[in-house]
């Protein structure tokens, strides 16, 4: 019987370990920055929370008078932000509500004037007055909220009461 050896002789080897290391982890690498790359803009949107402060709004309206002033003092603000992210809203004791993006100075609406005392930005040092004008039908406030424009969430707000003027 004959006996039939064939040997075989490649000369072939495989990709060498160095080679296959570096594709592994060229592999792993664009495996990772996929998802991280689709969802990247997720996250940030999730992860900033709106800013919390507290607001305490004096009512300054002498009961004599016809004309409603209001000062708001805040505190305890938990982050920086930009007045320029603020917007200040109010509503009158006859339901109209106002709203006023904040900046350092004088705002005047139809029938209110907004004075901004302060930094740039909301802190304790902010102090805002919100003053009646003559030609206002109903100068006194109920209800004061600051709101945050990039989450679109309250800072603070509160309730005024007309009681609390002085005479």
């Amino acid at each position: 019987m004959y006996e039939c050896i064939m040997k075989f002789s490649r000369q072939d080897k495989a990709v060498s370990p160095i080679i296959a290391t570096i594709l592994l982890i060229a592999i792993t690498i664009v495996l990772a920055a996929t998802p991280y790359s689709l969802l990247g803009g997720y996250v940030s949107l999730i992860s900033a929370p709106t800013p919390q402060a507290s607001m305490t709004v004096t009512n300054q309206t002498q009961q004599a008078s016809n004309d409603g002033v209001y000062t708001i003092y805040i505190s305890g603000v938990n982050q920086n932000i930009s007045l320029a992210k603020v917007t200040l809203e109010f509503q009158a004791s006859d339901g109209n509500i106002t709203v006023v993006p904040l900046t350092q100075g004088t705002i005047q609406t139809q029938y209110w004037k907004i004075t901004v005392n302060g930094p740039d930005y909301l802190s304790a040092l902010t102090v805002i007055t919100i003053s009646s004008l003559p030609n206002n039908g109903d100068p006194f406030i109920k209800f004061v909220k600051l709101v945050d424009t990039v989450t679109d969430g309250t800072i603070a707000s509160q309730n005024v009461g007309l009681a609390s003027a002085t005479s």
